[in-house]
């Protein structure tokens, strides 16, 4: 769950998705150096959770989400 005041980087993957497999390393490393108490990252599984996918576009995206 958010916290108020975080920001939040979400990749939607897929283990299907050629762009995902590609992505996954670079999202990682992001989140290993980057993760505070300010900014979270989130690697959702898109087909487990293909309603959510759905309303944020499909798999390969990166969403950015702010919790003011």
């Amino acid at each position: 769950m958010m916290e108020e005041g975080k920001t939040a980087f979400v990749d939607f993957v897929s283990e299907r998705c050629p762009q995902c497999t590609a992505i996954a390393p670079t999202f990682h490393e992001l989140a290993s150096k980057f993760s505070s108490d300010k900014i979270d990252f989130y690697a959702i599984d898109a087909e487990k959770l293909d309603d959510v996918s759905f309303e944020v576009g499909g798999i390969t995206h990166v969403n950015i989400i702010a919790c003011l």
